[in-house]
């Protein structure tokens, strides 16, 4: 693409890092952070950006509620609203430890919010 006289390259939109790498990577990242209730501002700008581009709809109102996220891979796909759920559903720890690790205190040292 040419602009103002100078050559400039436009992404290839329909490549795998845009049309395979945003809905079941970046969306699923996103949405574990949604559950875990971790804001992901930057995460947003490129989800927002990406999915302008690609014609789709993933965030709405700040939110993974958009209609194209049954293509994805994101817990929100599956019906999960918290993470003490997707955690257990999934196995990834006990319901006793899900608790610890969510009820936590926070530090600045947050090796210690996981259960040993």
């Amino acid at each position: 693409v040419e602009v103002d006289g100078k050559k400039k390259y436009l992404p290839n939109f329909r490549y795998r890092y845009f049309t395979e790498d945003i809905p079941m990577g970046l969306v699923v990242t996103r949405g574990i952070a949604e559950l875990a209730g971790v804001p992901t501002p930057n995460m947003d700008d490129v989800i927002l950006w990406c999915q302008e581009m690609l014609g789709k709809e993933y965030i709405v109102d700040g939110k993974l509620v958009g209609k194209d996220v049954a293509s994805t891979r994101a817990p929100q796909r599956y019906g999960f609203s918290d993470l003490d759920s997707f955690m257990r559903v999934n196995q990834y720890l006990d319901h006793a430890e899900t608790s610890k690790v969510v009820n936590a205190p926070l530090e600045s040292n947050t090796s210690k919010a996981i259960p040993q």
